[in-house]
């Protein structure tokens, strides 16, 4: 490779091209980049009026290689492996300076058109020294041409851009303005072209840029890789399937396309950041076949149709499944995106009819908000679901494979029994996202059964608290009568606030704040939410109404997602499970904390297994005045732990700890009795 330091006079004197290939981006320089070359160009020009012999201004690199098929006696061709956007953002502007001329001085034009834009006794695309992507192709022309006006996309924008700048300057006073813009472009600008040789290997020169820090996506290496394998085919293949299938997603999502397609060969275990890696593996054994790379490349663009479906499921004409796939994207998992793929492909074969697919997004949604509902976390579930995919792509039936896997133990699925149970206790307002929260409201309300439906987009729906999180005396009150001995008002609060039970949906929320529930008993009764209007209808509301309402929403929200198959094989409870459920009812259990109740607890049954036996835990209680710790030894028994290893193990074990601790006063809010039992 060789290196030298020059203008764009030399690079663009002559009958030369320089062809942008197929693997490199489409031009993206926005008005940012934009402001910052015109600054430069009209420095240099200042530079030229006030006579300084200041040398040039640097603006970057230009990397060329021999293009190949050259043509003795013809023009010189060149690839541009790099600086392809300052060399077409160079070009814009004289095209635009041309233009901006052309009124006053149609002489003047045609000079720097015929000296810098065009090899003038070429025809066709030989005619252009510069011939981008053929994505940009049209725009840049219409630039270079002057024969329509460009429109949309990037170059149209950079190209009205120095039309405008120019036309601020062609205001001035100084008619020699304008052409000292045009000496600074071309003669004030200095690059470093760095030339490749002819058996330089210009793939591995593109990879090794991108290696350096300049900015090239995944979907730009990809490209690259594939175009190159095919040497007689790249044009066509660009133009019939990978142009449009870019089109169709968007060049970002081109990434997620190759990430999903290694994943549905077999790869559940991949890492988002190998992809490339990935398929380059795949390709190394028909890489001399260009046909097979071809037919792969095909196959890309037939699965990007589903992707595309999965990003924008509106589109989709089959309401059954665009429904079932816009509430999976308003959940927001894209772990979820493999199995949906596989859905999808088996419907466009043939193999599976729309009832089966929605039947399957069915089951999906209900795993994923059951699983929120009962304080799970979404660990381990992108390797769990692209396990599942693979699985259920060649069954008689996706959506009862699809069933029977989540319905494994270990994938915990709750049941009923374990939805409605955690329903009374989560403390829903933490659980998840904002979003998701708000999503379970929405479909739980919707299962009131609306004759009119509710725009939710254009509704500004929030959450409210009935009880609400600050509380008056007033409302503290209100729940005297439900206390626990040992127990006060504030702390019965915040063990129910935050319940299914105690929230709804409003577009009122402010209006509502913490008033005492006469008044907003009047507010909610004219709300158009079902869920918020039948909260209107009881007397009071308290911890007994709170209850009663969160296991009617949970009732809702069994009927709505169904469960996991009632037939599957029960696994042995999990002693920490059973531990956790006891220490969950505790709302505190420090036992040496100043005004705290003395907790006790209860055995646990005589046919659980004993995980205490022989072992010792000591944990510390920094509680001032109190002892070093608590030593509780379990000798072997079938009654299992004593009473003060279960505080003892509280103390130090998620999802409690010792209430006067400074790390961690209280378990996260979002906690359940189920929190941290395996996947």
């Amino acid at each position: 490779m060789q290196a030298k330091e020059m203008t764009l006079k030399p690079i663009l004197e002559g009958e030369k091209q320089y062809l942008v290939p197929l693997y490199q981006r489409t031009y993206a320089w926005q008005r940012k980049q934009l402001d910052r070359l015109w600054a430069d160009i009209v420095a240099q020009a200042d530079a030229l009026r006030d006579g300084t012999t200041n040398p040039g201004h640097f603006i970057g690199s230009l990397v060329l290689a021999p293009a190949p098929n050259q043509i003795a006696g013809g023009i010189s061709r060149w690839l541009v492996v790099d600086g392809q956007q300052r060399l077409t953002t160079l070009m814009l502007a004289l095209a635009a300076l041309r233009d901006h001329v052309h009124a006053e001085s149609p002489r003047e034009a045609d000079r720097i058109h015929r000296q810098w834009l065009v090899n003038e006794y070429q025809s066709g695309d030989d005619k252009f020294k510069l011939l981008p992507t053929q994505t940009d192709r049209a725009a840049l022309r219409a630039c270079i041409e002057h024969t329509s006006t460009p429109t949309g996309g990037n170059v149209a924008v950079a190209y009205r851009f120095f039309v405008e700048q120019l036309t601020a300057i062609g205001s001035t006073d100084d008619p020699h303005d304008i052409r000292r813009i045009e000496q600074a472009i071309v003669t004030r600008l200095d690059l470093v072209s760095v030339t490749a040789e002819h058996n330089d290997n210009v793939h591995r020169i593109f990879e090794s840029l991108n290696n350096t820090g300049m900015a090239l996506s995944l979907g730009d290496l990809l490209r690259n890789h594939l175009f190159m394998l095919l040497p007689t085919r790249a044009d066509e293949v660009y133009r019939t399937v990978w142009a449009p299938m870019q089109k169709l997603l968007g060049p970002d999502n081109v990434e997620t396309l190759a990430y999903l397609d290694l994943v549905l060969r077999g790869h559940p275990e991949l890492r988002r950041s190998d992809t490339y890696q990935g398929q380059q593996k795949r390709f190394r054994d028909i890489g001399h076949d260009e046909a097979a790379v071809e037919a792969e490349i095909v196959e890309l663009a037939r699965r990007a149709r589903h992707l595309h479906a999965i990003l924008k499921p509106a589109e989709l004409k089959d309401r059954e499944i665009a429904d079932g796939l816009t509430r999976l994207a308003v959940w927001g998992a894209e772990a979820v995106n493999p199995i949906l793929m596989v859905l999808l492909d088996r419907r466009e074969r043939g193999l599976a009819a729309s009832g089966e697919t929605a039947a399957a997004m069915l089951h999906l949604e209900s795993y994923l908000v059951r699983r929120m509902l009962c304080g799970r976390t979404a660990s381990g579930i992108n390797r769990a679901f692209a396990q599942a995919a693979n699985a259920i792509a060649d069954t008689p039936d996706a959506a009862e494979t699809l069933r029977e896997i989540l319905s494994q133990p270990r994938r915990y699925w709750p049941d009923d029994d374990q939805l409605t149970e955690n329903i009374a206790q989560l403390n829903f307002y933490w659980a998840g996202k904002a979003r998701q929260r708000l999503f379970v409201l929405r479909r739980l309300e919707e299962s009131y059964g609306h004759k009119e439906l509710v725009d939710w987009d254009e509704t500004k729906v929030q959450i409210e608290h009935v009880l609400p999180q600050t509380p008056t005396p007033e409302w503290l009150e209100l729940l005297e009568p439900d206390v626990e001995p040992g127990e006060s008002p504030d702390d019965l609060h915040q063990r129910i606030v935050h319940r299914l039970g105690n929230l709804t949906v409003t577009a009122y929320n402010p209006d509502l704040s913490n008033k005492p529930f006469a008044e907003k008993r009047k507010l909610l009764q004219n709300s158009n939410f079902s869920m918020t209007k039948d909260i209107a209808e009881r007397e009071s509301w308290g911890l007994q109404q709170i209850e009663a309402r969160g296991a009617e929403l949970a009732a809702r929200a069994a009927q709505m997602w169904p469960g996991p198959k009632a037939t599957r094989t029960a696994a042995p409870q999990d002693q920490w499970q059973v531990v956790r459920r006891i220490c969950a009812a505790l709302p505190e259990v420090c036992p040496r904390a100043p005004g705290r109740p003395t907790v006790t607890s209860p055995p646990l049954p005589a046919s659980t297994p004993n995980p205490w036996a022989t072992t010792s835990r000591r944990t510390q209680c920094p509680t001032p005045g109190a002892s070093s710790g608590l030593t509780a030894r379990c000798p072997p028994s079938s009654a299992g732990p004593s009473r003060v290893a279960l505080i003892s193990l509280a103390m130090s074990s998620p999802p409690k700890v010792c209430a006067s601790t400074t790390r961690g006063e209280r378990r996260h809010p979002s906690a359940s009795p189920l929190a941290t039992s395996p996947l």
